[in-house]
């Protein structure tokens, strides 16, 4: 088994999940929450691929630091919804309290460059996620064919088996009529 994307996968996913944790334990910057977003995208990308890859590695048996890793990478998404959902309430506060909000121009006078641009992320984010979904549909499909083909080959033996006993069969009985046909030969 090469384990040499596994490991990849695993490097790059701690590597992210410390530079997170750093960020949301130390900086006190205003990009804060765009580098967490930033680096927590890629995050979220090596993390399917690293599932993808221990599926294909690990089909009947667990890798034990992976269910830590896992509880290790919700938790820390759940940290980053409470920021994102404690900045977005804070900045929907600060416009209601004033109009005056990093949000309130935007909404005013919304910038037609910029709004295309999110449209585009939007449109690459829901294609990300269809291929993700696809991926995972294909694993699965591959696991179900995998499945399909040792029941298959469980068969094939089971039949080869019978098929073998039966030949034994057929011999026994050609020796009988052999030994019966040489009895009659006697007789007569």
């Amino acid at each position: 088994m090469d384990k040499t994307l596994y490991n990849l996968y695993l490097r790059n996913i701690k590597d992210n999940i410390k530079d997170i944790n750093d960020l949301l334990n130390n900086s006190n910057s205003n990009n804060k929450l765009k580098e967490i977003e930033k680096i927590n995208i890629e995050l979220k990308s090596e993390w399917d691929l690293f599932q993808l890859e221990y599926k294909r590695l690990y089909t009947k048996s667990e890798d034990p630091t992976v269910l830590s890793l896992k509880n290790e990478y919700q938790t820390l998404q759940k940290r980053i919804k409470e920021l994102n959902d404690k900045n977005q309430l804070d900045r929907l506060l600060e416009y209601e309290r004033n109009g005056t909000g990093s949000d309130s121009y935007i909404l005013r006078n919304p910038n037609r460059q910029e709004q295309q641009q999110l449209d585009r992320v939007k449109q690459c984010k829901v294609v990300a996620d269809n291929g993700t979904k696809m991926l995972k549909e294909a694993v699965s499909m591959l696991h179900q064919d995998i499945q399909v083909m040792s029941d298959t080959m469980i068969e094939m033996k089971a039949q080869r088996e019978r098929l073998e006993r039966i030949d034994k069969k057929f011999d026994n009985i050609d020796a009988k009529i052999e030994v019966s046909s040489k009895l009659i030969k006697k007789m007569s």
